[in-house]
């Protein structure tokens, strides 16, 4: 009985580290779990081996990176994305295009998850050994020193790969004052208020005892997972952010235009918020300004006509009626 109490002790312990870094490398809830379980499993099974050499959380990743790193049962490993694949796909994404996957989700819940994809998606745009260096250096800010020894290489190649990767991705994240000063706020409620609560209500399930059949002690760690990852994803984009002042002007199309179209070739008229890569999303027909649509609109006026060149080589038109 001990010795089973021991063990639970020791999973409980790493078990949200294991189902974070699954999440980060892997990008899908379903695929976490799975690969959490693996890791758990190889933890339990390969324990005798830890010999206190390092800390037993650096053991544990070391277990769990190495796993991830060459987990093939994920979606992205079967459907691989690139920067030029994300751009071409997400930009120019349009609404009416998209299955309804959500199963009856209500929008409000899918939105928030929405508002944080494009950082996931851009994540499964980086090779495995890279993703890994990213997530580690990023979102669990683990030492130069460790995150090497975990990685078997030496911290100062860690520290020059990490500096690349990072700038890499912050070229992506262009934003407006107002989005930034929004993020900043969604940072301070998610710190200062939700997080507390999150913990009184674990405290709160955790006295009342048993913790492996206690459903409310299980939710109130998954939204703290939830929520911890949020506030690493939004202080990442917050200090990478790249602020572009907010352009009222109406006369032609920029970031943070509003934009009403008429598709000549579909004979119908939309309309489009130019954004920047991060904020994308299909939901809201908020479009980036780099996609082939947002490119075609840009600085065009009302009256003006765009020609729209589509991946697959293709091209229609779109006219401009409105900006806002």
């Amino acid at each position: 009985a001990g010795d089973k109490k021991a063990l639970e002790t020791v999973l409980v312990s790493v078990q949200d580290l294991v189902f974070n870094l699954s999440l980060r490398m892997l990008g899908t809830f379903p695929d976490a779990e799975d690969a959490t379980q693996d890791i758990l499993l190889k933890i339990i099974t390969h324990l005798s081996s830890f010999k206190g050499e390092s800390s037993f959380s650096t053991w544990v990743f070391r277990i769990a990176s190495n796993h991830l790193k060459n987990y093939q049962k994920h979606m992205f490993a079967k459907f691989p994305l690139s920067f030029e694949f994300y751009g071409d796909d997400i930009k120019n994404a349009n609404i009416s295009d998209v299955p309804d996957l959500t199963q009856d989700v209500e929008q409000s819940i899918l939105a928030e998850e929405l508002k944080l994809s494009c950082t996931n998606v851009m994540l499964q745009c980086l090779d495995a050994e890279s993703r890994c260096i990213f997530i580690l250096g990023t979102m669990f800010k683990v030492d130069s020193r460790i995150a090497g020894d975990i990685l078997g290489i030496t911290a100062e190649a860690y520290r020059q790969r990490l500096s690349r990767i990072r700038k890499k991705m912050a070229d992506l994240i262009v934003m407006t004052k107002k989005n930034y000063e929004d993020l900043k706020k969604e940072l301070d409620y998610l710190v200062k208020v939700k997080r507390p609560e999150i913990i009184e209500r674990i405290a709160e399930a955790r006295s009342h005892g048993d913790l492996s059949e206690n459903a409310e002690y299980d939710a109130a760690r998954e939204e703290q997972r939830s929520n911890e990852g949020k506030i690493a994803e939004i202080e990442y984009k917050i200090k990478n952010a790249d602020i572009r002042e907010e352009n009222k002007d109406t006369s032609y199309i920029h970031l943070g235009s509003v934009v009403t179209v008429y598709d000549e070739d579909m004979e119908e008229e939309q309309t489009f918020t130019v954004t920047s890569v991060t904020e994308v999303d299909v939901m809201a027909n908020k479009i980036s300004v780099d996609s082939p649509v947002g490119a075609a609109l840009l600085r065009k006026k009302v009256g003006d006509k765009a020609t729209v060149k589509c991946p697959d080589g293709s091209e229609y038109t779109l006219k401009v009626l409105a900006i806002k």
